[in-house]
């Protein structure tokens, strides 16, 4: 990378600008690779004169490899003491565990992303395509979704379906399923810790990951010497204690393994 800003292949402004500034530079045609969505950068309706790279290869490593995208996430629900029918709102919960042809009443886990199956969205014949919906006037599909049915959504749906009306999320399906499902391969889990671990874990990675961002800046743009390294690596293990962050990520990978 180092290389790369002396060629003056890397953007300048990298470590300065704001995220408008750099979708400005996108959408001005000034953009050559970054890693960013194309929401971000472009606009619904516009053509999107960028795609996927594949996986790249280099002399560590002669495969194309992907990490598979671990939707492993810990939600939580409470029923309180003043809940007269418990026994029907765990069959609620269930609901949202339901597949798409398990859904009950039009009702199943896409409810989280899409909303009511039939009333906000629908699926084609063959399934191989959806169409969001909009059941206010005057707002189109996806101001509505935001709006009323997943405001904390960045649009990612639990189905092997792709969108038959939004161009962006369309090109991303047809890209990903082109460039990166062939060579996905099991990535690491998502994990949980104990209190203190997790207590520890933060304070440490706090401090190591702000002097590794720092460093890693000033390696790229020269103010720090390549020479420097070895010198950069021995402060993470020895000042930064990155084998107490591996040890501890280690415990909670093999607690998660044994579970399993």
């Amino acid at each position: 990378m180092n290389k790369l800003w002396s060629e003056g292949l890397i953007d300048k402004d990298m470590f300065t600008q704001t995220v408008q500034q750099m979708s400005a530079k996108y959408k001005e045609g000034k953009m050559g690779i970054s890693s960013t969505s194309l929401s971000n950068v472009v606009v619904a309706g516009q053509p999107a004169n960028y795609e996927l790279i594949p996986p790249l290869t280099s002399s560590k490593n002669s495969k194309l490899v992907a990490p598979k995208l671990n939707f492993t996430s810990t939600g939580s629900f409470v029923i309180t003491n003043k809940c007269k029918y418990p026994e029907a709102m765990m069959r609620w919960i269930d609901v949202m565990y339901k597949s798409t042809d398990e859904a009950v009443n039009g009702l199943s886990g896409m409810m989280n992303f899409l909303g009511e199956y039939g009333v906000d969205w629908t699926l084609s014949a063959d399934k191989k395509t959806y169409t969001r919906m909009s059941a206010v006037a005057g707002m189109n599909p996806t101001e509505y979704q935001n709006k009323f049915i997943a405001p904390q959504s960045f649009g990612n749906v639990s189905t092997s379906a792709v969108p038959d009306n939004d161009a962006l999320l369309l090109i991303k399906a047809v890209e990903s399923d082109k460039q990166y499902h062939p060579y996905m391969k099991e990535a690491f889990p998502s994990l949980r810790y104990k209190a203190a671990d997790q207590e520890r874990l933060t304070l440490l990675e706090n401090d190591l990951n702000t002097y590794v961002e720092q460093m890693l800046a000033k390696f790229i743009v020269g103010d720090e010497p390549l020479t420097k390294y070895d010198e950069f690596q021995s402060k993470i293990k020895k000042d930064l204690k990155i084998d107490e962050i591996i040890k501890i990520r280690q415990g909670a990978y093999d607690a998660n393994k044994s579970a399993k």
